[in-house]
């Protein structure tokens, strides 16, 4: 009985364990196509993370300076990841299809889009869960703002009045993080020489051509010397 209950209390120390090591990118997700998508994809990658609405009244500031974001920094490592949430006015009550489409037509945009979710109270997402846990804030109305570190921790949580612009500078920040992590050390090779040949090849370049035979080195051009009375082919001589 006591090795049960033992190696039941193991059990769940070991689920703890594991649920508080958990990070965004653990997490998967429908896409706005009704794919399922593992959030895996993007570790290695800033995320900044939006309970998107349709019909707010900080829809259009916010989709609009979301996609220059992601038109400015997403060619290195970075993604807008929109969820769009009905919780918050009743904001967003089209279907996924329609979304997609007034996101896309309206305002281009270019970052990733998922299926419609809850984001906050019991019915949360998972991912949002992990979100409003670990920062600390919850979503109390549409486009609140997380941004995810590449390894999957939370840096950082905006509640929508924050403009994107002040934000920014924090992405920026994780980019250039990054980037410092990726760029690889000084090769400690012997660097070649000023003529671009190694030094090696050079000694072999500086030997006698044969026996009687040697170069001068006062020019680059200059001109072989002979011992006198030495015999010459006629197609070597000038």
């Amino acid at each position: 009985m006591v090795a049960a209950v033992a190696t039941a209390w193991l059990l769940l120390w070991a689920a703890a364990c594991t649920q508080s090591e958990q990070d965004f990118y653990d997490f998967k997700a429908v896409n706005i196509r009704g794919k399922l998508v593992s959030l895996e994809k993007y570790r290695g990658s800033v995320s900044l993370v939006v309970n998107v609405a349709s019909e707010c009244g900080f829809t259009d500031q916010n989709y609009r300076a979301l996609q220059q974001l992601q038109r400015d920094l997403g060619p290195y490592h970075f993604n807008v990841l929109a969820f769009p949430c009905n919780q918050f006015g009743q904001q967003e009550p089209d279907s996924n299809r329609e979304i997609e489409n007034f996101a896309r037509r309206t305002y281009s945009v270019s970052f990733p889009m998922f299926s419609k979710i809850a984001v906050t109270g019991t019915g949360a997402h998972p991912a949002f869960k992990y979100l409003t846990q670990t920062s600390g804030k919850e979503p109390t109305w549409n486009f609140w703002k997380y941004l995810v570190a590449p390894d999957g921790k939370v840096v950082g949580a905006w509640d929508p009045t924050v403009p994107v612009e002040e934000i920014k500078p924090r992405i920026t920040e994780q980019k250039t993080s990054l980037r410092s992590q990726q760029t690889p050390p000084p090769s400690s090779s012997p660097l070649p020489s000023s003529q671009g040949r190694s030094p090696a090849l050079d000694q072999r370049l500086h030997l006698p051509l044969c026996p009687g035979l040697h170069s001068t080195r006062r020019a680059p051009h200059s001109v072989l010397q002979l011992p006198r009375g030495s015999w010459m082919p006629k197609s070597l001589r000038i």
